[in-house]
């Protein structure tokens, strides 16, 4: 049985989260609606071992995109 003030969802589990869901938008160039957009931000790309102005490659699989860096 659980303590009577314990917590789930500690901040050392939201951390160790591997799965995030975002929303695929757009991006208007010249009034086409049609170029989907994806923009990934937070903390958690730090944690990952992302750094700012870090060089990344993103492979291209059907429904799969998959982020290495060189180092």
């Amino acid at each position: 049985m659980a303590e009577r003030h314990s917590k789930s969802g500690t901040a050392a589990d939201k951390a160790a989260k591997t799965e995030r869901q975002y929303l695929v938008g757009y991006r208007p160039q010249r009034g086409d609606t049609s170029s989907p957009t994806l923009n990934l931000s937070g903390r958690w790309l730090r944690e990952a071992g992302y750094r700012v102005s870090q060089k990344v490659t993103v492979t291209v699989k059907q429904c799969c995109l998959t982020l290495t860096t060189g180092s």
